[in-house]
């Protein structure tokens, strides 16, 4: 296998399974210019570090765990691995730390092929690590259209790009598959008609304001409307009587019903005697269980809000998210409205059979920036060569340990929340030095 580099983050030079400082939170510091690097020196896998964003609704102790630092009691939401400008990853390379956009900026068609570099102008992906505590925002993802024609107008406003009222970050859509590491609860897509006006006719406070619903898509869309322009007064005490009795009525709700979720939210949302508006769309929306390995795939307007659990979120290199209650962050119900989807159907779920050689998944979806494999590798078993590019390959395990080796180059140690980038072309093979769970995201197609 020859020799294994000690290019990992602090792995290769610590115990296996020790716990590791707390990373930093910031990124690399950003330059104008892009980092032009030996190209010998990039056609291998490289380690890969993530960025960190540690939202309040992040779980204190499942990221951590998995990269195997100690945990402090503050909430770690996500760990990011891509090239979004916000917060792009480290790249190891040469014995140094780069900035991933900044070396796919200056040797994009060598690293990502003239196929991912002319078709999307970077890498077309980011890959996610998100462990929900709590629920997140009510929320909707807009298509490549909508994105572009936001990115201006908010572009146009003079907002920072990072401004917390911003919409659009970027001009790119944002389809993203979410593969579950844990048990994964989530609000996902319209329920069928007829479950939203039983529900409804439980809560006469809040029908009673609100226009009939009836078999049309329409009706939906007149409905939300509606509701979203209520007076806040009026809204909040319909609210407030009907999380009262739904409270009331029983202490023995588990997971599995939308009243566990509506009460979990309004702990820790209530702000003062102001319920959160959010807590309408537990009517509206499916509740959705994953089990560990199970996929959610979300296009574009359709709502959704995850309630609690991990897993390895990946989607089209983008951060646009319109928002419409449950957390503090910006929410535009106009904006929102415009984009979502009320024909969307039922939310699909993955739940892919193995193939035989090290227990592959494959997650087929419409998306066209990225496909999702996940391997379940025994200690002692091997890949067959794979070859792609480019692609990003994570150990989503904290006991996992893989040898990334390539013919020319010193074999690279991966373990539990570590990663690694293969450029374009470039051969490679992974061997399980303990059982391992790794995902790999790469390109359809190229």
């Amino acid at each position: 296998m020859g020799k294994v580099s000690s290019d990992t983050a602090g792995a290769s030079d610590e115990p296996h399974g020790q716990a590791r400082e707390a990373p930093r939170l910031e990124s690399l510091p950003r330059h104008a210019t892009p980092t032009r690097m030996p190209l010998g020196s990039l056609q291998q896998p490289m380690a890969l570090d993530a960025g960190f964003q540690n939202y309040a609704w992040g779980d204190p102790r499942f990221i951590p765990d998995l990269f195997r630092f100690a945990a402090t009691g503050a909430p770690f939401a996500e760990a990011w691995f891509g090239a979004h400008p916000l917060l792009p990853s480290t790249l190891h390379v040469e014995g140094g730390l780069e900035s991933l956009d900044r070396v796919l900026a200056a040797h994009p068609r060598e690293l990502l092929g003239s196929k991912v570099a002319e078709g999307f102008g970077g890498l077309p992906f980011l890959l996610k690590v998100l462990a929900a505590n709590q629920p997140l925002s009510i929320q909707v993802h807009p298509s490549r259209e909508q994105a572009e024609l936001g990115f201006e107008r908010d572009e146009a406003s003079g907002l920072a790009l990072d401004a917390p009222n911003r919409n659009y970050r970027d001009r790119n859509h944002k389809p993203e598959l979410l593969v579950a590491l844990t048990p994964f609860f989530a609000l996902a897509g319209f329920r069928p008609l007829e479950q939203v006006r039983g529900l409804l006719e439980g809560v006469p406070e809040l029908s009673a304001l609100l226009p009939p619903l009836d078999e049309q898509v329409v009706s939906l869309e007149a409905l939300t409307h509606a509701y979203l322009h209520l007076a806040p007064a009026s809204r909040n005490s319909a609210l407030g009587t009907w999380i009262d009795r739904v409270r009331h009525r029983s202490s023995d709700y588990v997971p599995g019903d939308w009243e566990y979720w509506a009460l979990a939210a309004d702990d820790v949302t209530r702000s003062g005697d102001e319920p959160d508006a959010g807590l309408f769309f537990f009517l509206l929306l499916n509740l959705v269980e994953l089990a560990p390995r199970q996929g959610l795939f979300l296009p574009a307007g359709v709502p959704h809000a995850y309630l609690r659990g991990a897993g390895v979120e990946v989607m089209a290199t983008s951060d646009n998210v319109l928002r419409c209650g449950l957390t503090k962050k910006h929410t535009d119900p106009a904006e929102l409205m415009s984009i979502v989807r009320f024909d969307a159907v039922a939310p699909r779920l993955f739940d892919p059979a193995p193939l035989a050689a090290g227990r592959q998944r494959t997650f087929e979806t419409a998306a066209s920036e990225f496909q999702v494999q996940t391997f379940d590798f025994r200690q002692g078993e091997t890949s067959a060569q794979l070859a792609s590019g480019p692609e990003i390959v994570l150990v989503a395990n904290r006991e996992g340990r893989l040898v990334v080796s390539c013919e020319g180059a010193p074999s690279l140690l991966r373990e539990g929340g570590q990663a690694c980038f293969v450029p374009h072309g470039v051969s490679y093979a992974v061997e399980a030095v303990q059982d391992t769970t790794a995902v790999r995201v790469s390109v359809p197609y190229v």
